[in-house]
């Protein structure tokens, strides 16, 4: 999955809103929108990406490539 592929289901399984979530990080929903569907870009900067996670509840984590990652979601493009 992608990074935005990711915060998009996160948003889903947490039961939050696109509203809710850009209240928070001081985003219009349209510009969070935007940030999750452009077409332009495969992926988002990472600190955008560690501030919605954090609203979400989640986090990023770094670890060796081969390791299985248990109860989260891998970024792969």
């Amino acid at each position: 999955m992608t990074s935005k592929e990711i915060v998009k289901e996160l948003i889903k399984v947490t039961g939050n809103s696109l509203a809710g979530v850009s209240k928070v990080i001081g985003v219009t929903t349209q510009g969070l929108w935007n940030m999750l569907n452009a077409t332009r870009r495969k992926s988002m900067n990472v600190d955008s990406l560690c501030e919605i996670l954090d609203v979400l509840g989640y986090k990023v984590v770094i670890v060796p490539k081969g390791m299985n990652v248990k109860n989260g979601y891998e970024v792969e493009e």
